[in-house]
């Protein structure tokens, strides 16, 4: 069985190439997005919204995603038929937020659970 410290290492270790492999990630990921935005520069001076090659295909398509523009306006239009529109919320809560709450003395905040696991925060010295 490794030692305690043999073990504190490897962990600092994997955290080490995690962070790299993050970064190698977030760079593939921004190069992604330069070729995305050639290929529909291409598609818009060529007049179509599918390329093929021998690897794949590309088809040009459109994805909706909506945003909160007046969180106060969608919150009380919400909470006037909340039985029709709750379902719009996503089911979790901002950790911050819960945080902030129970350090201004709320008690607890009814139809929540803590959850708490044990982990190892690690420091370089």
């Amino acid at each position: 069985m490794p030692s305690i410290g043999e073990l504190i290492n490897q962990q600092f270790e994997l955290r080490t190439r995690k962070s790299h492999l993050a970064k190698q990630v977030k760079d593939i990921e921004h190069e992604m997005l330069d070729v995305e935005t050639q290929i529909l520069e291409q598609f818009e001076a060529l007049g179509t919204d599918t390329a093929r090659t021998s690897l794949a295909t590309a088809t040009k398509t459109t994805r909706s995603r909506w945003n909160i523009g007046d969180y106060a306006l969608l919150t009380q239009w919400i909470l006037e038929s909340p039985s029709d529109r709750i379902y719009l919320f996503e089911r979790r809560l901002g950790q911050a937020a819960v945080k902030e709450l129970l350090e201004l003395g709320t008690d607890s905040i009814p139809g929540t659970e803590l959850f708490e696991k044990q982990v190892v925060s690690l420091r370089t010295r």
